[in-house]
């Protein structure tokens, strides 16, 4: 047989193993593949099976072809006395068979050794990762019509009555005595709070419940028939508030607010100033507690007399009652003027009840802000016949 024919046939026979192997797995692997090295492959068999036996079946014919070049080098050697150049042929296929064991088994070892997965085969199914993401509510003030201020996405659908941070309602109109519950909720990013107050009254007066922002959840009175909403300010920088004993009015358009002030005090007939730094968190204090200052000399208050019936000794007048006439709030604040009566209330004055009687500063026809030149008492005088006896300042963003 020439070169040509040896070509043909060999051409034939790889062409003959193709056909057959394509027909061996076009019947979905009909004949029964040996075990090799404890792995084997059947109809049901994935990718990653059939890679891990022919990685297995690929290293067991290389152990055996290595096996096989040995032995025929040994026939080799044994055959050399006849024919000396068998000897080098001898020795280098022995000598390339053991290198080749020695590939094989480094390879098994590497995969083996240092990483044992690396000879197993597997397709593990990619699975979307659950991010749990934190609920979290808007900061704000949450009024409710249902006590306890209910928790989760529906509740507070169907039971807030509004949700807000800077808006004060001056009348709740429908909702007028159906708030039972508020909720504050703190900005977390900026650390803003919120303060509010429920007042019976439309315009902010009347009755009045002061909600400390410390506390998350409130039980509200039920009475409620506007709201003030506040963000508090933490690092407030502003003047202060001027309580005058007279009313000051000044109609000079050119006049700015420090101007005005000044004006106030040399005409008010006395004043008193709670600055900034007084106010720190909120200002809460009796009226009783507080006097006018650069009062004129005869019109204060005696407080002594001779044996003649003339006045020895003289003091400024309280803010209490009817003293104060006008109000100056050069900077961003809520003045308060509320009226507490000891008999009535259950406990004593504090920051945080129902208040008898209240009226807030500015009011919602103080256009300009700076509070009012003439303080008209008839909504606490008049409905109530009460007059302040407390003064809450608040420090708002």
């Amino acid at each position: 047989m020439d070169e040509k024919q040896k070509k043909l046939c060999l051409i034939l026979t790889i062409i003959t193993l193709v056909f057959c192997s394509s027909g061996v797995f076009a019947q979905q692997l009909e004949v029964s593949y040996p075990t090799v090295m404890e792995a084997s492959i059947t109809a049901q068999s994935s990718l990653p099976d059939f890679a891990l036996y022919f990685f297995k079946f690929g290293l067991a014919l290389g152990l055996f072809i290595v096996f096989l070049s040995l032995i025929i080098s040994g026939v080799m050697y044994m055959f050399s006395p006849a024919k000396p150049d068998l000897v080098a042929q001898a020795k280098e296929r022995a000598l390339g068979s053991i290198s080749g064991l020695l590939i094989l088994v480094s390879s098994y070892l590497v995969i083996t050794t240092l990483n044992p997965q690396l000879s197993v085969f597997q397709m593990t199914p990619v699975e979307n990762p659950q991010i749990e993401v934190e609920k979290r509510e808007d900061p704000g003030v949450y009024l409710y019509n249902t006590t306890g201020c209910p928790d989760g996405e529906e509740n507070q659908q169907d039971h807030a009555i509004y949700k807000g941070t800077k808006s004060s309602i001056f009348d709740l109109g429908f909702y007028k005595n159906k708030i039972k519950s508020v909720k504050f909720v703190r900005n977390q990013q900026t650390g803003s709070a919120f303060v509010a107050i429920l007042y019976e009254n439309a315009n902010l007066s009347g009755r009045c419940q002061y909600l400390n922002p410390n506390t998350p959840c409130h039980s509200a009175g039920s009475f409620a028939a506007s709201v003030s909403i506040h963000s508090y300010d933490f690092s407030p920088s502003d003047d202060g508030v001027y309580f005058f004993r007279k009313t000051c009015f000044n109609n000079q358009a050119t006049l700015n607010i420090n101007n005005l002030i000044s004006f106030c005090k040399e005409n008010s007939g006395g004043y008193l100033k709670v600055a900034n730094s007084d106010i720190g968190g909120i200002y809460f204090k009796s009226l009783d507690e507080l006097k006018f200052t650069d009062v004129p000399e005869a019109e204060k208050i005696c407080t002594s007399y001779s044996s003649a019936g003339e006045c020895t000794e003289r003091d400024s007048q309280k803010l209490s009652g009817e003293n104060i006439s006008s109000i100056i709030i050069n900077g961003k604040y809520r003045v308060v003027l509320i009226y507490f009566d000891p008999k009535a209330e259950t406990s004593q004055a504090t920051s945080n009840q129902i208040w008898s009687a209240c009226q807030e500063f500015p009011t919602p026809k103080d256009s300009s802000g700076l509070g009012p030149q003439q303080i008209k008492w008839e909504d606490i005088r008049n409905e109530e016949g009460v007059v302040p006896n407390y003064v809450v300042i608040i420090p708002v963003e």
